[in-house]
């Protein structure tokens, strides 16, 4: 079986409990539009996401601010989420929504593997991914995502709710993209090193959160390689272990507050990790 063709050859079981060949020619009663749902108010929601090839693999970089409004619903959110030993996504959109789609391509990556003794393409599993994503155009879900990984040489995909499937050298998603895309059209070139290529997907973040309100906090940065996949630590950022614990009167927290800062900071701290292949 070609990996390529899986989409027309077989009829994968995505983890809602739906077959993917029963997506792709009809729409039934749970896919329908929405709108008639009154709901009170919309919040706006914003990110920044960028990935890029280079001549020393793949990087991916994202912030880490979960946005609901004008409110900061989160500041230390995973958007770039490891799918395999090959493989990494970057998602911008509605969080629920991406969460789930990214557990069921991890899902449907390994079961494929287990069938058939070899891991998907990232080509074929941006089809996959297409294929499902497609009939839930017209609704309310909102998913954007972009694999970065290593196949054969660099791969960059975007894939969106719409079904849309691009393929790319650099791509940059979100609210915050027109600032990130600033940074990478004057600096981005193939024969960056290593270290360049760090630099520069961490300024474009970094410039973008400074610009969009929706985006902010830290910056999460793979670089991906034939051999391993390498989160890197954030450069930038509002950590909380460089924030004085200090109450509002500028008093020290004590008790329950210092101890939930402390514990963020933790958090903030072991979130750099190898994840080999």
């Amino acid at each position: 079986v070609s990996d390529t063709d899986i989409c027309e050859t077989e009829t994968p079981t995505v983890s809602i409990g739906i077959q993917a060949g029963v997506l792709c020619g009809k729409y039934n009663s749970q896919l329908q539009p929405t709108d008639d749902i009154q709901k009170p108010f919309r919040l706006a929601h914003g990110t920044t996401t960028l990935g890029f090839i280079f001549q020393g693999g793949v990087i991916a970089a994202a912030d880490t601010r979960a946005s609901a409004g004008g409110l900061v619903a989160c500041p230390a959110v995973h958007k770039i989420t490891p799918i395999h030993s090959h493989l990494v996504v970057t998602s911008s959109g509605s969080g629920a929504d991406c969460m789930l789609w990214e557990r069921i391509l991890i899902r449907e990556i390994r079961l494929y593997q287990l069938r058939h003794g070899h891991r998907l393409s990232i080509r074929a599993t941006a089809k996959l991914l297409s294929s499902m994503l497609h009939p839930f155009k017209g609704t309310e879900m909102c998913v954007a995502l972009t694999l970065c990984g290593w196949d054969n040489g660099p791969k960059l995909i975007y894939v969106c709710s719409d079904g849309a499937r691009l393929q790319g050298d650099v791509f940059s998603v979100g609210s915050g993209s027109p600032y990130a895309y600033g940074v990478l059209d004057r600096e981005l070139r193939w024969s960056l090193s290593k270290g360049e290529a760090i630099s520069l997907a961490r300024e474009a973040v970094f410039r973008a959160t400074h610009r969009d309100a929706y985006s902010g906090n830290n910056v999460d940065l793979f670089h991906i390689t034939s051999v391993k996949i390498v989160l890197e630590n954030g450069k930038f950022g509002e950590r909380a272990a460089e924030r004085h614990p200090q109450g509002i009167q500028g008093k020290r927290l004590s008790g329950d507050g210092a101890e939930c800062v402390a514990k963020l900071a933790s958090c903030q701290n072991r979130r750099v990790q190898v994840v080999s292949s």
